[in-house]
């Protein structure tokens, strides 16, 4: 999974002082696990780094027309209409912005993913 291309004039939206977003998951039992590239459980209710989930040792992505962009959970900023499999995380330490699948994608170090009964 990675960006079409990058865009900087991406906004985030803010919820209790933190950038909230929409991530895709696949569901091992209730917990959140990447759709893409590893298979571990992402914990539930504490913030998490990327390079602990990451699949590839390579700290940057290199897309069309020689852009590259440092690695990291890929959030939506609006909830995908078409995924029931789209849950609300906060996330911090923006490493790029841009479009993914035709939809405005932020890049974020940090993520942190909420109980579920936290989700509207």
């Amino acid at each position: 999974m990675c960006l079409n291309y990058l865009q900087k004039s991406i906004r985030t939206k803010k919820e209790d002082g933190y950038n909230v977003g929409w991530k895709i998951f696949d569901d091992d039992h209730g917990h959140p696990t990447s759709l893409h590239m590893c298979t571990k459980r992402y914990p539930i209710a504490r913030w998490i780094h990327e390079k602990d989930y990451r699949a590839m040792d390579d700290e940057y992505i290199t897309i069309p027309r020689g852009n590259s962009y440092k690695t990291g959970f890929h959030i939506y900023v609006e909830k995908p209409v078409d995924s029931h499999k789209a849950r609300k995380v906060y996330f911090k330490k923006i490493v790029a912005r841009g479009v993914q699948s035709m939809k405005n994608v932020i890049v974020a170090k940090e993520m942190f993913i909420p109980y579920l009964r936290n989700v509207k």
